[in-house]
């Protein structure tokens, strides 16, 4: 089931399950990320691989990946006031906001699979080097 919401004049949509989260990445300003608790975050990798700006919570997965004032604006979970401040600092200057988008774009190009694929590679084979 959707939920809809309005923010300002603008809609967003909440759901639990959906197949085209790149498309609405896509046409997204931002991506906001308020969770308490994360193990990995692959929701914010999809939005950083689309340079989506990011808001998220400051928490274990997302403080990995998110430098802050770089790739977007952490706030401690609870802080509405300083989400609230971090979508009109996004919404106000579409220059920064690109930028944070470039920036997370270049940084989660490093998790992409065939890179970790070459580096596990590498590592398994040097494991097995000593044990012939």
């Amino acid at each position: 089931e959707i939920a809809q919401c309005l923010v300002g004049s603008e809609m967003c949509i909440r759901d639990r399950f959906r197949e085209d989260i790149i498309e609405l990445f896509k046409i997204a300003d931002m991506f906001m990320f308020t969770s308490r608790q994360e193990g990995l975050p692959v929701a914010l990798m999809q939005a950083m691989a689309c340079k989506l700006p990011v808001l998220c919570s400051k928490i274990r997965g997302n403080v990995d990946l998110i430098k802050d004032s770089e790739g977007g604006y952490m706030y401690n979970c609870e802080d509405v006031d300083g989400f609230a401040e971090g979508i009109s600092r996004i919404l106000d200057d579409k220059e920064t906001a690109a930028r944070m988008g470039e920036c997370n774009f270049s940084k989660i190009s490093g998790y992409d699979r065939n890179v970790v694929n070459k580096i596990m590679k590498k590592i398994y084979v040097s494991m097995g080097e000593g044990n012939e």
